[in-house]
């Protein structure tokens, strides 16, 4: 009861402090959220990379561009890239240093 207590005034006491702020502070609060939203983002998209399936735009291209001339199909070598579950070649005849293959790490 006494821990419910301490929230209901710790409520009231944020509660009154936001009814004190004028509409300058609010327009300052609201773009200081819009910053923090901006770099957890980017963290977000940090820690994404950061995944073994993550793969970048240009190793996806490239192994859509292989799929194609191995014959598995566009549309299937992009949905596999996407998913991130990407199959070895299927000869040494697609592998060259120009196209760096995504499944090496």
């Amino acid at each position: 009861m006494d821990l419910e207590r301490c929230f209901e005034e710790e409520d009231d006491h944020w509660a009154a402090i936001a009814r004190g702020l004028s509409q300058q502070q609010l327009d300052e609060l609201e773009a200081r959220e819009d910053l923090l939203r901006a770099i957890a983002s980017g963290l977000r998209a940090i820690r994404r990379k950061a995944e073994s399936n993550y793969y970048t735009k240009s190793e996806r291209h490239n192994y859509v561009e292989r799929g194609t001339k191995e014959g598995i199909g566009k549309w299937k070598a992009k949905e596999e890239a996407r998913k991130g579950e990407l199959v070895p070649p299927r000869s040494d005849l697609y592998v060259t240093p120009l196209h760096r293959q995504p499944f090496e790490r």
